[in-house]
């Protein structure tokens, strides 16, 4: 897809998780400059502003297997239809959060208009546990669930908020064919089971230390490109080593450097591939004004890289 113009689409949801402050993730990106950063890239911008999360504490609810089901199928309908909006205007979404549980509605509306979709998850995490599986029931560990069809008969009486994205989009995805996992370090027992059972390719930051960051990108392109004409990256800023990134709720140790992350990035720019992306769970409560800044920056210099012109050889 060539990158004529870039739509920043404010995605601030928070309840998808229970650590106040990840809606506070857009305002702090652009905040850091990101609409000038991305002009500097020799782009035009959008920025959509945000779109309503809905926090009103009426959408809350008490089930504790399925937290704000409610509450986060709406809004991640609302967010699907402006994915979707910006893709049929020939504009590249960039959605920026707010915490992962967002991409249920960044990825519905993708889908829409690229029903051929392959995702690249980029994620201490693999966000696949359903509301059996989930130790604490919060939303943004089960999205890939969600979008695969999995948790679909776990919801209960939220099952009915989720209702259009499986009856108006192009779901349940097929995740053994449409998924790749890279810097993964932190699995739950009932996701391995998971991903075992739909043969998810899954790149955790062992057999990127095994095989090096240029052989474990080829062959996640390799297994999208069977099925796949264009790619989705969702970016949990987690995926970061936490002294890279220390603002964020789930730090896991052992994370990505920053080289490997732009040697990451300049692989997916160079495939021309990509359509659309997230950047998510970055938490302006968490840590020191330093730590805020330093991942906030290192948020924005990766999406900067993403957009570079590219280089001549």
């Amino acid at each position: 897809m060539d990158i004529g113009t870039v739509t920043i689409i404010g995605a601030p949801m928070s309840r998808g998780q229970r650590k106040y402050g990840t809606s506070l993730g857009p305002a702090l990106l652009r905040q850091r400059g990101l609409r000038q950063i991305l002009n500097s890239c020799g782009l035009n911008v959008n920025d959509s502003g945000d779109v309503n999360m809905l926090m009103d504490t009426a959408y809350l609810t008490t089930n504790s297997k399925f937290v704000n089901g409610e509450m986060i199928g709406l809004s991640c309908e609302q967010l699907a239809r402006v994915v979707y909006k910006t893709l049929e205007e020939r504009e590249f979404p960039l959605v920026i959060g707010g915490d992962h549980s967002l991409s249920i509605g960044s990825i519905a509306g993708v889908l829409k208009k690229f029903p051929d979709i392959g995702i690249i998850w980029l994620d201490a995490h693999t966000d696949i546990n359903t509301p059996i599986t989930s130790p604490s029931g919060n939303i943004h560990g089960m999205p890939l669930a969600v979008l695969g069809g999995i948790a679909k008969q776990q919801m209960g009486g939220a099952q009915s908020f989720f209702n259009w994205l499986y009856l108006n989009y192009p779901t349940p995805i097929d995740l053994s064919k449409r998924l790749v996992y890279i810097g993964v370090r932190d699995i739950d027992p009932g996701e391995k089971d998971t991903i075992e059972k739909y043969n998810i390719p899954t790149f955790t930051m062992k057999t990127i230390d095994t095989i090096g960051i240029e052989e474990t990108m080829k062959q996640a392109f390799t297994h999208l490109n069977k099925n796949c004409k264009h790619v989705h990256v969702s970016l949990d800023i987690d995926v970061m080593d936490p002294s890279e990134a220390p603002s964020t709720g789930t730090l896991v140790e052992n994370g990505l450097s920053r080289e490997q992350m732009t040697h990451i990035i300049n692989f997916i720019k160079n495939t021309k591939q990509i359509v659309s992306l997230d950047v998510v769970e970055i938490n302006p409560m968490l840590g020191s004004e330093k730590d805020v800044i330093k991942t906030a920056d290192l948020a924005n210099s990766i999406i900067k890289n993403l957009f570079s012109p590219l280089e001549s050889t």
